[in-house]
């Protein structure tokens, strides 16, 4: 018999099973898992297509699953790699920023011992191979398989708390939040949104939730909240988990202010919307560009760069993967920096002992979205033609429903080349610094204030640079 531990998103269950068939099979009934079991010397891990759940093994063969890694002592080196981490908030490929720990990569099947590692596909599928097939009605099949994907998490909530929706009010969380109310009542909901008070976003949201009959709570990220926390706060940013990436801190003081005034408990279940807009085209931008160049521009812009560290980054990156399609540089996007940073979010509300669920990552949509054309992944066009039909009686719509007033967007405008692209960057950094709709320009010293603007470094790239101390 083998004695499997499956960990997933409501939490971990131990199973014994006759033989790895078997262990395997299990499998289909997770959305999200890890699993792991031991058979004499070896230890097997297979990762989920998204590895939701993130592990690290030793070149000893020690396997250490999720926070699992805060049992050992680990250290930073490897100049590469924290160059290309600072600029990013995660590393590349199988290592990490300790020399003698790895960690799993998505749909893969690891077998671990003192001696050597294995590693090959744990299951045979593709993903983003847009080879559109005749599908009839392709909306409505969308549709249809996610809003599956919702009455599914809602008959598994009923065990558990309310179940909690991060809403900016824009596409992906809107057509969760609709389909959670559609199947929810609205004492079991509730939404959030988190930030300046005078943020677009918002306004936005609390439209939203008031158009759904959602509960909506707004948490204000100012001076006395993150003071209050940041003790706390800096010590889970210093979890092990940063030797393969920054923990996401955007949620850490929202959730923690729902927690201690009583509008959750700790078996809730948040639903965040990663990540639909990239599933549905937000990084597809012209199929016949320079892709390095474009990753580079794209992800790796936390820090001033200069034409040489921009060169250096991208020999990097060529280190590990061989990008020579649009198909090569979204699998890229998948297992660096949607697996390690923007999935990995969900490890704030593991933190507060909470469940998570990310219907936009459920795998029959993820194989679903293969069929779509590359014309209705532009401008994620397909995506929004969807959910403005599916929610327009439900929701009145809004000029520009989903432009807010984010400084990110003022990053795009910054020249890429030129004269004076590097006292645009400082000034944007300024701005980032003083003016963040966020406020989390609070979450920094002023020495940390200062260094951002004069090394043209984001707040994002200061809390890696911290972490790393």
């Amino acid at each position: 018999m083998l004695d499997l531990e499956i960990h997933h998103n409501l939490g971990k269950d131990i199973l014994s099973v006759p033989n790895e068939a078997e262990a395997v099979s299990r499998l289909k009934d997770y959305d999200f898992y890890l699993l792991k079991y031991k058979t004499e010397d070896v230890t097997t891990v297979i990762t989920d297509h998204i590895c939701s759940i993130p592990g690290f093994y030793t070149q000893s063969g020690e396997v250490y699953v999720n926070w699992e890694i805060n049992k050992i002592k680990a250290k930073v080196d490897g100049k590469d790699k924290f160059s290309a981490y600072k600029h990013s908030g995660f590393v590349i490929g199988g290592k990490t920023l300790d020399r003698g720990i790895s960690t799993f990569l998505p749909n893969q099947k690891y077998k671990i011992s003192k001696h050597e590692t294995s590693i090959e596909p744990a299951f045979d599928y593709r993903l983003f191979d847009y080879n559109p097939k005749p599908i009839p009605n392709l909306i409505e099949s969308i549709d249809k398989t996610f809003e599956e994907c919702i009455k599914k998490l809602a008959t598994d909530s009923e065990e558990y708390g309310k179940v909690v929706i991060p809403l900016s009010g824009g596409y992906d969380s809107r057509i969760i939040a609709y389909y959670l109310k559609k199947h929810l009542p609205s004492e079991k909901l509730l939404a959030f949104t988190y930030g300046k008070r005078s943020n677009k976003e918002a306004q936005k949201s609390e439209y939203v939730a008031e158009s759904l009959q959602i509960p909506w709570v707004f948490v204000d990220y100012d001076r006395k909240l993150t003071s209050q926390h940041n003790d706390e706060f800096r010590s889970f940013m210093g979890s092990n988990h940063r030797i393969r990436s920054l923990l996401h801190f955007q949620d850490f003081f929202a959730i923690k202010h729902l927690l201690s005034e009583g509008h959750i408990t700790e078996n809730s279940i948040i639903v965040p919307g990663h990540s639909g807009d990239f599933l549905f085209g937000s990084h597809i931008k012209n199929t016949n560009s320079e892709f390095y160049q474009d990753l580079i521009e794209k992800h790796y812009r936390e820090q001033a760069l200069s034409s040489s560290s921009k060169q250096r980054l991208a020999e990097h990156v060529k280190s590990a993967y061989k990008i020579e399609c649009l198909e090569d540089l979204l699998m890229f996007n998948l297992r660096e920096r949607q697996s390690k940073y923007i999935i990995n979010s969900v490890r704030t509300y593991e933190h507060f002992k909470l469940k998570w669920h990310m219907p936009f990552w459920d795998k029959s949509l993820l194989l679903l979205t293969n069929n779509l054309s590359i014309e209705d992944l532009k401008g994620r066009s397909l995506q929004k033609r969807w959910i403005n039909e599916k929610t327009k009686h439900s929701i009145q719509q809004q000029e520009n429903p989903t432009e807010f007033t984010r400084f990110s967007r003022t990053r795009s405008r910054i020249p890429k080349e030129g004269i004076i692209v590097q006292i645009l960057q400082r000034a944007a950094r300024l701005h980032d610094v003083t003016l963040h709709f966020l406020n989390f320009h609070k979450l920094l010293s002023p020495r940390e204030r200062i260094m951002c603007v004069l090394k043209g470094r984001t707040i994002k790239g200061a809390l890696a640079k911290r972490s790393l101390r």
